[in-house]
């Protein structure tokens, strides 16, 4: 990248850092953890637009989504613990796992020839998600956080053979990870609610009817 464009970037990020001191000198933030904490975020986002910028100014250089969006959602992660402690604890581990699905995302519709990426972001946010399931649900015999887990993995590869698919590719193979996944997901599902006592008769019930119905049919 040319000399300039870096020159622009370090001007900003020194223009950033002045409007920080600035606002502790005149007593809007007062100096202290909050704000050493903000002022180590705003380096995060700031360096995190120094990627997105790379990757605004040539699209080719993929690479710079991963590293612009996940330094910018640790800023985020940063001056939301700063200004709201609890909520920072709540949300924090699906803000930068979020973030990083979110780069990889980017990197997928920029070209679609990275089809890989959409394994890592569909991966990723599935663990976004599992890192906000509530007490209630994590609790207990625990078989909530696989069922997230397979179901979300599985729903990635699915939207992968989908996607592929709509591109006149074959990419059936995606369909069988999809579907084991799927099926372990809502296994652990069944499991952590107690309905494997209703699902399992439940299924042999629907087998049976379809066997009787086609041998009907048939004569």
């Amino acid at each position: 990248m040319k000399s300039t464009v870096w020159r622009v970037y370090a001007g900003v990020l020194l223009v950033g850092l002045g409007l920080l001191l600035l606002l502790q000198n005149l007593g809007i933030f007062q100096a202290g953890a909050n704000f050493e904490a903000m002022l180590f975020g705003a380096v995060f986002i700031l360096g995190g637009l120094a990627f997105l910028a790379v990757l605004f100014t040539n699209r080719t250089s993929w690479w710079a989504a991963i590293p612009g969006i996940t330094l910018c959602s640790i800023g985020i992660l940063i001056f939301v613990s700063a200004l709201l402690p609890a909520l920072g604890e709540m949300i924090g581990g699906a803000i930068v796992l979020g973030g990083v699905s979110l780069s990889f995302w980017v990197i997928f519709f920029l070209d679609n020839r990275n089809w890989w990426a959409i394994i890592p972001a569909g991966t990723l946010l599935t663990l976004a998600v599992i890192s906000v399931l509530p007490p209630y649900l994590t609790g207990g015999n625990g078989f909530i956080v696989p069922a997230v887990l397979f179901t979300g993995l599985g729903l990635t590869f699915a939207l992968l053979g989908i996607i592929m698919s709509g591109q006149g590719r074959r990419w059936g193979w995606s369909w069988i990870p999809a579907c084991i996944l799927i099926i372990m997901g809502l296994i652990f599902a069944f499991t952590a609610y107690n309905l494997t006592q209703i699902i399992w008769p439940a299924i042999l019930i629907l087998v049976g009817l379809y066997l009787v119905f086609r041998s009907v049919r048939k004569s």
